[in-house]
């Protein structure tokens, strides 16, 4: 709503209920919305790579991935006693929506490297467009009674992964202790999964200093753009180390934090609320692009990867 749709909204629901001009309308409902997932890779990776000279050398690399996750998410809507007490008992359901993902899958990359002189290495890697298979389950519960029977649906469905096209570059100053900067450019191809989608970029800058000879600190900086609009940038920044639990066998942690605004329609739709008796007035419509909401996201992301090298 713009700002005075907003003021006209508000003093109807408020002589609706009777309140004081300034104060807010009493909250009908509480809506959650709650995801949870992971997607594995189990990688096994080989390289090849030959010497020209004593500064030039090259390393051609393959990467065959084993996927394997899951995805759960709920959406519920509880109404207030507020609104029970207006309605009456029985009138106004508590809605549950689950639905859960099973991926699993077999994907590859590929990937060159070239060590043009002692400070500088270049990189490019490839990844085609991976289809997994995807089980999909969803249900539908209305005060802990199922809608449908039976309570769950069950879709054998397709998860893609775009392809992308990754370039690096690797500086390595003159320094006590080893520091690596790096820079890379990342196109990832969002509209093979859907046409609607924009192709989106990332942008990777970081840096690695070494602590002494044997613990790296890392420090990182993104740019991404988002699927559904390229104007939707969302920045964030990462830090992580690594270490070696035993001589060939090698662990990393890294987190990474990042917040983007943009604008969407409603995550739970105006109409849901159309109940005669809530509102005197004015009744609750559902919006379309010319009126959406303003959402801001904020993204905490923990990685970890254990390599085996023989």
């Amino acid at each position: 709503m713009n700002n005075e749709e907003t003021k006209e909204w508000y003093r109807l629901a408020e002589n609706d209920y009777s309140s004081d001009m300034e104060s807010f309308p009493p909250i009908i409902a509480k809506n959650f919305i709650e995801s949870d997932g992971s997607l594995n890779s189990y990688s096994f990776l080989m390289n090849w790579g030959m010497s020209v000279n004593e500064e030039f050398s090259y390393s051609l690399g393959l990467e065959l991935k084993v996927y394997d996750g899951k995805h759960d998410l709920e959406t519920r809507i509880h109404w207030t006693e507020t609104a029970r007490e207006r309605t009456g008992s029985g009138v106004l359901p508590d809605s549950l929506y689950k639905s859960k993902n099973e991926i699993d899958g077999l994907g590859v990359r590929f990937g060159i490297t070239s060590q043009v002189n002692q400070r500088v290495r270049l990189g490019f890697a490839f990844s085609p467009k991976t289809v997994l298979n995807s089980k999909y389950r969803a249900s539908i519960v209305h005060n802990d009674v199922a809608v449908n029977i039976p309570e769950d649906w069950v879709f054998p469905d397709e998860y893609m992964l775009p392809s992308n096209l990754r370039f690096g570059v690797l500086f390595k100053p003159r320094n006590p202790f080893r520091t690596n900067f790096h820079a890379d450019l990342e196109f990832i191809n969002y509209s093979e999964i859907n046409r609607f989608y924009d192709n989106g970029y990332v942008i990777h800058v970081g840096m690695e200093h070494y602590v002494g000879r044997a613990i790296p600190l890392r420090l990182g900086f993104s740019h991404r753009t988002a699927k559904q609009d390229r104007g939707i940038a969302l920045p964030t920044i990462s830090g992580g180390t690594g270490f070696a639990i035993t001589p060939n066998l090698h662990l990393n942690i890294a987190g990474e934090y990042g917040k983007r605004e943009y604008v969407d329609l409603d995550l739970f739709r105006d109409g849901y609320y159309d109940y005669p008796v809530l509102w005197r007035n004015i009744r609750p419509r559902d919006r379309g692009w010319e009126n959406p909401d303003n959402v801001t996201e904020s993204f905490l992301k923990v990685f970890s990867s254990l390599s085996f090298r023989w």
